[in-house]
């Protein structure tokens, strides 16, 4: 149930910005929503918070450091900075 609702399906349309403009639709499973739907209910009560005290926050880090993936410091011997 959502917003009393029951949800049985939940799809988003992937389109390309290019002529001849391509679709695809992503359809969830019911056990993919099943494993979201507390993160979903998170996400609900937060928006709504954030409407009612009009304070919109990230709750991110001020950074984040990115590194590279292990297969890519495989194919690099960072020491000879090749």
């Amino acid at each position: 149930m959502l917003a009393k609702l029951e949800v049985r399906h939940f799809c988003f349309l992937a389109v390309s910005n290019k002529p001849p403009y391509k679709a695809h639709m992503h359809n969830m499973s019911m056990e993919a929503m099943k494993l979201a739907e507390n993160d979903v209910m998170r996400a609900l009560k937060q928006i709504a918070e954030a409407k009612k005290t009009n304070t919109y926050e990230t709750g991110w880090d001020r950074f984040t450091m990115i590194h590279p993936p292990r297969w890519m410091e495989d194919k690099h011997d960072f020491e000879q900075g090749e």
